[in-house]
């Protein structure tokens, strides 16, 4: 498969109201202390983080607007000790179709999705025979996880199966799903269905099972203006404030477990995504209930560089240490229009060795950070045709 850079967007027509999603590359992550001292045992490989903050917009990263009331120290120290993308878009402007781009490196529009997102409820869109960035990462022997908020849909295994969910009362919560995050290359999956304070069902699931099944009727009439969840089927004392603490104390785990060999850690959190309920220790950290859940995904940020640091996996060379450099992007929109609504803030931690001369402005896509990831994993090729850099996928 060939995927060349600067393919354009001529329109977008997203709602002006549409997410913006920003990913946050950790990508400082490689071998272990016991690896190095251990050279014949090394494979060399680079552990990789990717961290996807949804709703996050430009000018939230007080590294990128000076006078932000949100102070985000721990995503300000990625621009400064590693590369800052500052002309990056996603794939989309929703939450579907920018996940689907970043773990396929394919337009969303594609599929069957041609709008708007999936539901709680929805059948998996990653077809079964598509290539993934977590399966490659997997066939070049990594340990992948994904952890958090996945919105890209699920095969539920139905009671009646000729019939349609139902908003969840033709789903049998006590049997795994039939494919979801697991078929598409993650050995270790820790997830919502879809958005993890919003769609039902409101429950953890975990390599497919559901943690504790979502008996509870949840009903959101009368829980106030901020309250923007949607009525379904919840598990008892599910933690809608706290989610985005589980799916960091999850990885966390993760990276402790598999710190002896290369992982591949995708955390796609909630916040700052409504409905706007900062977990306890959040609160009033900032101006506003939004501000603070900036503040959170900020604090998620230096949970897991603090993680990385503990066991030894932060001071290494940079994840692409073949120098790729990034002038060109796929899915870029031509529009001023399309730009304010798909630009992004995404930052790499000693990431790349970027030509001297190369513009500040660089400009890439999520398409670009898979095909840049899976060149430093070796798993793809690349070379230079008629000013277009072009991946080689086997």
């Amino acid at each position: 498969m060939r995927c060349q850079g600067a393919i354009r967007m001529n329109t977008c027509k997203a709602s002006l109201r549409a997410s913006l999603l920003a990913y946050l590359v950790l990508a400082a992550v490689a071998r272990s202390e016991a690896a190095r001292a251990t050279p014949a045992k090394t494979s060399g490989k680079p552990n990789v983080v990717i961290i996807m903050a949804d709703d996050l917009g430009w000018g939230d990263i007080s590294a990128y607007h000076a006078k932000s009331l949100i102070k985000t120290p721990h995503v300000d120290r990625l621009t400064t000790q590693g590369l800052s993308f500052t002309d990056a878009h996603s794939s989309a402007s929703v939450c579907t179709p920018s996940r689907y781009g970043l773990l396929t490196g394919r337009y969303c529009w594609r599929t069957v999705l041609k709008k708007q997102v999936l539901g709680g409820y929805s059948p998996l869109l990653i077809e079964s025979d598509r290539p993934t960035m977590p399966g490659m990462f997997q066939n070049a022997g990594y340990k992948t996880a994904g952890i958090g908020k996945w919105h890209l849909g699920l095969d539920w295994q139905r009671k009646d199966p000729a019939a349609p969910a139902g908003g969840g009362r033709n789903v049998d919560f006590s049997k795994p799903v039939v494919r979801g995050a697991n078929a598409c290359g993650f050995d270790y999956s820790f997830i919502t269905a879809a958005c993890a304070k919003i769609d039902a069902p409101h429950v953890f699931i975990e390599n497919g099972s559901c943690t504790v099944a979502p008996t509870r009727w949840y009903d959101v009439r009368g829980k106030g203006r901020d309250n923007s969840a949607r009525t379904g089927f919840a598990a008892p004392d599910f933690p809608f404030r706290d989610v985005d603490r589980v799916f960091v104390e999850k990885s966390v785990a993760f990276i402790a477990a598999n710190k002896d060999q290369p992982f591949f850690l995708y955390l796609p959190l909630s916040a700052p995504h409504a409905p706007f309920w900062p977990a306890d220790f959040a609160e009033e950290k900032t101006h506003s209930k939004r501000g603070d859940l900036v503040w959170q995904v900020d604090w998620c940020v230096g949970q897991i560089d603090a993680c990385l640091q503990e066991h030894g996996l932060a001071e290494i060379a940079e994840i692409f240490s073949r120098g790729v450099k990034i002038e060109v992007g796929d899915m870029l929109p031509s529009s001023e229009y399309a730009d304010r609504l798909t630009r992004v803030p995404p930052a790499w931690e000693r990431a790349f060795e970027v030509n001297a001369s190369a513009d500040p402005a660089i400009r890439a896509s999520c398409v670009e950070f898979v095909l840049a990831g899976l060149y430093a994993s070796e798993q793809v090729s690349r070379s230079q045709r008629h000013g277009r850099i072009v991946y080689e996928i086997p």
